[in-house]
């Protein structure tokens, strides 16, 4: 997230709303959003992948075991 500091540093000075239910979800809809659109960036969506092929393994080699 350091490279979005100056892009986020400005927004609260411009946009000087009371608090609502409705603007902290969608802060919290806005972070997640950029949170998962950052997982998604190559690197990420490789290591994404991979863990989730991992997970699949174990999963299907627990439910050899059980069977």
């Amino acid at each position: 997230m350091v490279c979005f500091g100056g892009s986020f540093s400005k927004k609260p000075q411009v946009v000087q709303k009371p608090l609502t239910l409705k603007s902290i979800t969608k802060a919290i809809f806005t972070r997640y959003v950029i949170n998962h659109t950052l997982i998604f960036t190559w690197p990420g969506l490789t290591v994404n992948l991979a863990t989730a092929k991992l997970k699949k393994e174990m999963l299907i080699s627990s439910l050899k075991l059980k069977g």
